[in-house]
């Protein structure tokens, strides 16, 4: 921050860049330490709008490398739901994931596509839950895999490519916790729906 003015300005707008990309990595590093904590008895719930903050800032520069556009959109204000931050990151993160694969194969097979995922965050009241939409523009699953899409070990990747665990995790992760993942078609991709409950407010005494 010294350097004088002249052939040094450039090395100091890369310094600058540098410290920028420590920051970030920092960022991730400390949100990683949420995501590989076991959930403890009492600490099973959560914020969407903060667990959507983490998501973005563990991925978001990933899928911006592979030109790959991630759009979140968020109600304000959000209630708390009643899953580990931990657990309900692994779930989206894992249809986010084969969000990204489904853009990626089709731009391979030489398709033409805006790579674009939406992820929308939503009450729905009639359900006392929290509902995440999150909708690619990969090119749909085919009807005939729609069935299957939650079964242990299926997978329509090729051999030594997944595991075929991923959505069946996040199946079990959501039914443990009263919640629910679903799947179909729409224009141009899929779309998964998460829900999860609402999180019941503890009176003042036992928040205190």
């Amino acid at each position: 921050r010294v350097l004088p003015e002249g052939p040094a300005t450039e090395l100091g707008a890369r310094l600058d860049r540098i410290g920028g990309q420590i920051a970030r990595a920092r960022g991730i590093i400390d949100h990683m330490r949420v995501y590989g904590r076991k959930d403890l008895p009492g600490q099973q719930n959560c914020d969407p709008i903060a667990l959507l903050h983490g998501l973005e800032t563990v991925l978001g520069e990933q899928l911006r490398l592979l030109l790959i556009k991630l759009e979140i959109v968020c109600e304000r204000p959000m209630p708390r739901v009643t899953i580990g931050e931990g657990q309900l990151e692994q779930v989206l993160i894992n249809v986010v994931l084969n969000a990204r694969d489904a853009i990626l194969g089709l731009a391979a097979s030489g398709a033409s596509c805006k790579g674009t995922i939406t992820i929308v965050c939503e009450t729905v009241p009639a359900q006392s839950a929290v509902r995440f939409l999150v909708t690619d523009t990969g090119g749909g699953i085919s009807e005939s895999v729609l069935p299957r899409l939650f079964e242990p070990f299926f997978t329509t990747k090729p051999p030594g490519v997944g595991t075929g665990l991923g959505l069946s995790v996040a199946f079990g992760i959501l039914k443990d916790n009263g919640g629910s993942i679903t799947a179909r078609n729409v224009t141009h991709g899929a779309e998964f729906t998460v829900t999860v409950p609402v999180a019941a407010e503890r009176a003042p005494e036992a928040a205190a």
